[in-house]
């Protein structure tokens, strides 16, 4: 523990990420961020922009062998001078310097194997490395893939595959072919029906054969229903009644599959990606590794976080904008229930309780880690240009990494997790840094507080999905 003032960095970021909580949950909607010509930029690379996203972004996807929100993980690559090798650059979420390390190193003997089998490869035996990759995917993700498909779910879990894509099918099988033909939607409705039957006849099997094998043969059903065209579209537009199948639980589906089938599409990615470049048949993972001063977290003082005091901070805003009995006026207008209503007191306490929770338990998110990382042990000429995650940017991480232009992230959930916190690096840069990230925060205040006074409401998004796929283009003829 180190002590600390009000003006210390790390409180002014957790007050501001505390107020900006009191406001909004999800201070914006879900995007895709946008590509600079700093993150294009070519020299001394040899992997294109593009690739070096897709290869980091499938990466971070298998980096989530489990449903665990403790262990979210990020991804980026260093290539080395001369493209002789890529360094995969790996973090995990983290509150102090060993939490996640066991995870961490699974993770990186896992990647070890899959690594040592596209550096197997040759001209000669491709395709088979591709189906080897597969495999240790599956074996790598297979409580995943499990997760995902709802195999072993309770019914409170919501609708496993089997449920939802049967449904979907004897609706489609048995539906009048006339708007289906009108819409030019029969042949995806002939294949649909063709593959779904296959991928039930497996799912339905499953309980009798929970092998390592059966599973491989399932995401490759699942691929092959994928890859179904326009199949996104025999889920819309009214094609399933609601009455037949409910828009959410549709929608479920739809992502079921595509995020099952990345699994086989990752391998033929990576397969497809070693035989072009040679640096990919040679990549060593590289873990982000700290010392506990890092995570050192200030202590208890006399101090007492207000939230009065932290909005009263806020530029541009008239002195109505920032009385805090007004703000809780408005946002607890649309409130019906009296025990919802904001009061000063209650706001008080909450955002105070708040502060001190992030002050105490915050943790280092990866992708913060990696970018870190990267400044103190790789040159500038030679920095990652992407770092993806194995679930889009919270929206505290987007903001960061917009502020430190270096690097790009292909997209944000949107939704602010106050659990949030900077490491704990003592240099002039890195205190410039975390002072202009805290100066955004502020001006992301203001802006919401001027927000609310024009809406005369609570702005609310609803909560987001946090974890989204790129697209990886695959043609048909690779195998």
């Amino acid at each position: 523990m180190v002590t600390a003032t009000p003006n210390d960095p790390a409180i002014v970021c957790a007050e501001r990420i505390a107020a900006l909580h009191f406001l909004h949950h999800v201070p914006v909607p879900p995007s895709p961020n946008p590509v600079t010509s700093i993150h294009r930029r070519p020299a001394g690379y040899t992997l294109p922009f593009e690739k070096e996203r897709s290869l980091a972004s499938t990466l971070a996807f298998l980096a989530y062998p489990k449903d665990n929100v403790n262990y979210v993980s990020a991804v980026c690559l260093e290539e080395a001078p001369n493209a002789k090798y890529l360094n995969v650059l790996l973090a995990v979420n983290r509150s102090n310097e060993s939490s996640g390390q066991q995870h961490l190193e699974q993770l990186k003997e896992s990647f070890k194997g899959i690594f040592s089998l596209l550096g197997k490869a040759d001209g000669r035996n491709y395709k088979s490395a591709s189906i080897d990759v597969f495999k240790a995917i599956i074996f790598m993700c297979s409580a995943r893939v499990i997760e995902r498909l709802r195999l072993r779910c309770r019914e409170t879990e919501g609708q496993s595959i089997e449920k939802a894509l049967q449904t979907a099918y004897e609706y489609l099988k048995h539906a009048k072919r006339g708007r289906f033909k009108k819409a030019q939607l029969l042949p995806v409705l002939d294949e649909f029906i063709e593959k779904a039957s296959k991928v039930l006849k497996l799912v339905k099997s499953w309980p009798k054969h929970e092998t390592g094998t059966r599973l491989e043969e399932l995401v490759d059903s699942i691929y092959r229903l994928r890859q179904v065209g326009d199949l996104g579209t025999l889920f819309e537009n009214g094609h399933i009644p609601n009455q037949v199948m409910d828009p959410g639980l549709r929608r479920s589906l739809w992502n079921m599959i595509r995020k099952v089938a990345r699994y086989r599409e990752a391998a033929r990615f990576l397969y497809r990606m070693g035989k072009k470049f040679p640096l990919v048949r040679n990549m060593h993972v590289v873990t982000a590794q700290w010392s506990q001063d890092v995570f050192e977290r200030n202590s208890d003082n006399a101090y007492i976080p207000g939230l009065a005091s932290t909005i009263s901070l806020a530029e541009g805003l008239k002195d109505r904008e920032k009385d805090l009995a007004h703000i809780c006026h408005l946002l607890s207008r649309n409130e019906k229930e009296e025990r919802r209503k904001e009061t000063c007191e209650k706001a008080s306490r909450r955002f105070t309780e708040r502060t001190q929770e992030t002050l105490r338990h915050a943790k280092i998110h990866a992708e913060i880690q990696l970018l870190y990382y990267c400044e103190l042990n790789i040159p500038h000429e030679r920095l990652p240009r992407v770092v993806c995650s194995s679930k889009d940017a919270c929206w505290l991480c987007n903001e960061f990494i917009l502020l430190y232009e270096k690097v790009h992230m292909p997209k944000s959930h949107g939704k602010l997790h106050p659990g949030w916190r900077l490491p704990a690096l003592r240099t002039p840069g890195f205190d410039d840094l975390a002072k202009r990230y805290n100066q955004r925060l502020q001006s992301r205040l203001s802006d919401s507080l001027k927000t609310l006074s024009k809406r005369k409401k609570r702005t609310n998004y609803p909560d987001p999905n946090e974890s989204t796929l790129l697209t990886l283009y695959l043609s048909d003829s690779t195998l």
